[in-house]
């Protein structure tokens, strides 16, 4: 991933569903998408919505990098530390159920690597120069392990056990389904097919994991959520 490019990826459309370069995996065929969101697609290519669903997914470590520095500066390391990590747990548990169409040009541009290494550079320098060690040092390795995924990794066992809590789909059929409904509203297409796209993801995830043996998901070869 370049310096300026936040969320290119390329889908690899397999038997068991569609696989991202940014390691996602959804439990629903390319043509099947384009046959349940063909209104859609009409407006908006498939590439774009599987982008904006990885975008949305990634969002709570994109919240937690900008929320650090500014926390930091107002509270502490400490204090700083522990907020950052309860906003990312509570977001990426609720996040799914609040996908936003329109916030997602907002979260493309808060999720550029230069961006974020421009913003870090300046809050920790200020950080520096009013003898703030500690916050820098917090803010250098908050940095590393959010980028780097090593929070995600860590965090994942609690927000999965949530997540089977809170939603019917894996999160990343759900959002991409959200993400499907809130662009057909934004464009006044059609969302007649959408209820049978949620009943075929339940059937096929359902299938698919009583035959877990064979089937695997590919390793998260991501970089930008690591």
């Amino acid at each position: 991933m370049g310096l300026f490019s936040s969320d290119d990826l390329t889908i690899f459309d397999t038997p068991y569903g569609m696989f991202t370069s940014n390691g996602l995996w959804f439990h629903v065929r390319e043509d099947e998408v384009r046959r349940y969101a063909s209104d859609v697609l009409n407006h908006v290519s498939l590439e774009t919505l599987v982008t904006y669903a990885g975008r949305w997914v990634q969002s709570p470590q994109t919240l937690a990098i900008w929320l650090l520095p500014v926390l930091l500066v107002l509270l502490g390391p400490i204090p700083a530390a522990a907020c950052t990590l309860g906003a990312y747990l509570g977001w990426k548990a609720f996040c799914p159920a609040v996908v936003s169409w329109k916030a997602m040009g907002v979260m493309r541009a808060l999720n550029i690597p230069v961006l974020q290494g421009l913003f870090y550079v300046f809050a920790l320098s200020y950080l520096a120069v009013n003898d703030a060690l500690g916050a820098v040092t917090v803010g250098l390795a908050g940095f590393v392990l959010l980028r780097w995924g090593l929070v995600r990794r860590a965090t994942d066992p609690l927000v999965q056990w949530m997540w089977r809590g809170l939603y019917r789909l894996p999160v990343a059929d759900q959002v991409l389904r959200a993400v499907i409904v809130r662009a057909a509203r934004n464009y006044g297409a059609s969302l007649e097919q959408i209820d049978e796209m949620l009943t075929d993801i339940i059937r096929h995830w359902t299938e698919r994991s009583e035959d877990m043996d064979d089937v695997r998901p590919p390793p998260d070869t991501s970089r930008s959520s690591s």
